[in-house]
């Protein structure tokens, strides 16, 4: 119950009451990880941009999904290299939901798990309402720039069918796929491709100084 109206009160901007209930979360139910990824989505609302990044940091190597709050919170502290490491960790395992949050149309969901990347998705939108409606130009350029470089599209297409080799080869004992998507899917894999996309994309010196 407290989880939903954490929910609803950050849907209808009433931030500080939904903080309020996170701290109930937290301390009289022990339910500190939702807590802390609730905090994460009101204070990149509310333009809190480094508690943003810390919470949902904090979450990313548990769930992914905590990967695209992050990387909205480095790019507004101006930190493009980690902003695009997070968003790329994300979209790796979410592909559909980094579509939505860049505003793409896709065709409706089939299997079951671009369902459950969809409500991932569903839940960034409605979540982050006010921080994606107030997004400014230069944000907004450099995650879909980030996302159609050729070399992120390219890795995009590969877990895409790595993924389907998985499922092909879950029946037998083969381990090639998993393998390979266990790896594509960590943040260590992202960090490393982000920082070569980050120098094809050869944004000004100032804004990669010191990432």
């Amino acid at each position: 119950g407290l989880r939903n109206l954490v929910l609803t009160f950050n849907e209808l901007g009433r931030f500080e009451e939904a903080l309020a209930l996170c701290d109930r979360l937290e301390n009289e139910c022990g339910d500190d990880l939702s807590a802390t990824s609730y905090r994460a989505t009101i204070y990149l609302n509310t333009g809190c941009w480094q508690l943003a990044a810390d919470a949902a940091t904090h979450l990313h190597k548990l769930w992914a999904s905590e990967s695209f709050v992050a990387a909205f919170a480095f790019y507004e502290l101006d930190k493009p290299q980690d902003a695009a490491a997070m968003f790329l960790h994300g979209a790796l395992n979410h592909p559909r939901a980094a579509n939505m949050l860049l505003g793409k149309r896709a065709h409706d969901p089939k299997s079951s798990e671009e369902v459950r990347n969809h409500n991932v998705g569903v839940s960034h939108l409605r979540g982050l309402h006010v921080y994606l409606a107030k997004q400014n130009r230069s944000a907004k350029k450099f995650f879909r720039d980030f996302a159609h470089h050729p070399h992120t599209e390219a890795l995009l297409a590969e877990i895409e069918e790595v993924v389907v080799r998985w499922h092909a080869q879950h029946p037998t004992d083969e381990r090639e796929a998993f393998d390979r998507m266990q790896l594509i899917q960590t943040p260590e894999f992202a960090r490393n491709e982000a920082r070569a996309i980050i120098r094809e994309m050869q944004l000004p010196n100032e804004q990669v100084a010191a990432h």
